[in-house]
């Protein structure tokens, strides 16, 4: 067990800062006993390593990714709309929003293949 102690005031923080004790503790030990080996051999046969509320979240966080990514370039379309001619900018301009918005599908992609896998 490793403990810290601070010893400096922190008259407005919470009380658990301002106890000024922070404990870690090491690696435990889970006892033989409660080991579940039915839980074990259904995730290696299904290869789902996941619970279904952590595979849902990961789904959503992916689904408000593409959401954020769709929303974007629309954003930025819409912005070179009726300002003129040189609206849309130069094409580094346009690569770099278009670059944004492909890496913002990726991260969609990879959150939602976890989820849908769940690994």
């Amino acid at each position: 067990m490793l403990t810290v102690l601070c010893s400096a005031p922190l008259h407005s923080a919470p009380h658990s800062l301002r106890s000024g004790k922070i404990t870690l503790n090491g690696a435990t030990a889970i006892p033989a006993a409660s080991f579940d080996k039915a839980t074990e051999s259904r995730a290696l046969a299904s290869l789902v390593t996941t619970s279904t509320q952590n595979r849902l979240v990961r789904i959503t966080m992916g689904s408000l990714h593409l959401l954020g990514a769709v929303l974007y370039n629309m954003r930025t379309a819409n912005q070179g709309q009726g300002q003129g001619k040189d609206a849309a900018g130069s094409p580094l301009v346009a690569a770099k929003e278009w670059g944004l918005t492909v890496a913002m599908c990726v991260v969609a992609g990879i959150w939602i293949s976890s989820g849908f896998y769940g690994q």
